[in-house]
């Protein structure tokens, strides 16, 4: 037990570092995921099946939420037409249960949904990650560095 006053036993009471994206445009959040799915690619491959099973999770979630519906769609279009819209539905579903686990964040709704959305969204950038390490793995070709701010430390 923690005597009174002494928070958290396993943390310093003062910040050790700081953490700073200092992203500010769309593409520096894209090339940030695809950076992601790279490495999670890279990990499920490196552990094997064997390993721990937590990139392997992600890397087939990535695959299930951006070809799933959309083939799910592609599919229904020739069945039953525009209905088929509808399929790209399980988007917002996704995002809903995103949010819904994160209601204990202490955010509002709409910076919820927002966040959420964009975990959705960053699955497609992700998937070319993937798409990008299993290429340079079967190529031979060596992967570039993918950074997504520029190597300027002067700021």
């Amino acid at each position: 037990e923690v005597a009174p006053g002494m928070g958290n036993p396993r943390r310093l009471d003062h910040p050790m570092s700081n953490h700073d994206a200092a992203m500010t445009r769309l593409s520096q959040w894209w090339r940030r995921n695809v950076r992601g799915g790279h490495a999670m690619a890279q990990g499920a491959w490196r552990h094997g099946w064997r390993g721990d099973p937590y990139n392997h999770r992600r890397v087939l979630s990535v695959f299930v939420w951006t070809l799933g519906p959309l083939a799910l769609t592609l599919a229904l279009w020739f069945v039953i037409s525009w209905w088929a819209i509808l399929a790209l539905g399980l988007y917002d579903l996704l995002t809903l249960r995103i949010a819904w686990n994160a209601r204990r964040k202490p955010w509002n709704t709409l910076d919820t949904l927002v966040w959420a959305a964009f975990i959705v969204l960053g699955k497609w950038p992700e998937m070319l990650g993937v798409l990008r390490f299993h290429w340079h793995r079967l190529t031979g070709a060596g992967p570039k560095i993918i950074e997504h701010k520029s190597a300027d430390t002067s700021a």
